[in-house]
């Protein structure tokens, strides 16, 4: 009867060890795993908040250069017309204006 307590209870700690084992395995991949799917995804929106900005800005700044390009020929065509002279001519004043 001894031995069957003895061996009873030593199959129940060593039931409890292994679980305990395993489990904190478990948890531990677990928080493995969501830590690296929560990096990657915030990576990812990083990633592309970041190329949102980037192509953002470059689309404001090819629209401001081609404003300025734009105005700049269309002022260098209507003082060209309204004072006589040639539009290359006005044109080359404007830059060294510049």
């Amino acid at each position: 009867m001894a031995v069957l307590v003895i061996s009873t209870a030593a199959a129940t700690f060593f039931i409890t060890v292994l679980m305990t084992v395993i489990s904190t395995a478990a948890a531990t991949f677990f928080i493995t795993v969501l830590v690296t799917v929560i990096s990657t995804a915030a990576a990812t929106f990083f990633i592309t908040v970041l190329m949102t900005v980037i192509s953002t800005a470059t689309a404001t700044l090819v629209a401001l250069l081609m404003f300025r390009t734009t105005a700049t020929v269309g002022m260098n065509m209507a003082v060209g017309y309204l004072f006589g002279c040639s539009f290359t001519d006005f044109q080359y004043f404007d830059a060294e204006m510049q």
